[in-house]
């Protein structure tokens, strides 16, 4: 299974500085890597989906979710097209969310495919370099992040991302430095 940082290597070796930024702008990344985006209702318990039919590629995330929810959704699809499926001819990727994971099997740790998606979207949305420098202008606040319900939030939305999701991301980086 990949590492955060073989992840942000992978990241960083597909897409140049311009296209990473805070906060990242997915549509962008997706026309880039020639994928379409679209928001339609599904049933609550499908995050999104992505397919691969020819040259055809297309994201749909659920319309019914908060927007911080399908943007990590659609990075979470993103990682799939780039990690498990970009030389694919054919394929499709469903993903029901269970709380944070986006399906029962990486809530369960079983599944690697959906937990590197996972930890590409959390890299592709908040990139450990912008989070770093935001952290240093800040100061302790990064050791004492777990007690500091407004610093998560103020992070939280200079991201576009949920705080669970800041959360884990500031979690990840903590334990991988």
């Amino acid at each position: 299974m990949l590492t955060y940082k073989e992840i942000e290597k992978i990241i960083s070796d597909e897409f140049n500085d311009s296209l990473i930024s805070s906060p990242v702008d997915l549509k962008k990344i997706a026309k880039h890597k020639r994928i379409k985006i679209k928001i339609e209702e599904l049933e609550d318990s499908m995050s999104g989906f992505l397919v691969i039919k020819g040259k055809k590629r297309t994201i749909v995330a659920n319309g019914n979710h908060h927007l911080n929810r399908r943007r990590f959704t659609i990075a979470h699809e993103l990682g799939h097209f780039i990690l498990h499926a970009k030389d694919a001819k054919e394929s499709i990727f469903i993903d029901k969310k269970q709380v944070y994971n986006r399906n029962l099997k990486s809530a369960e740790g079983t599944n690697a495919q959906e937990i590197e998606a996972n930890r590409f979207a959390a890299c592709l949305l908040m990139p450990r370099t912008i989070i770093m420098n935001y952290i240093k202008n800040e100061g302790e606040f990064f050791y004492e992040f777990s007690d500091d319900e407004s610093s998560i939030a103020s992070l939280s939305k200079t991201f576009n991302v949920s705080k669970m999701a800041m959360t884990h991301r500031l979690s990840s980086l903590l334990i991988s430095n």
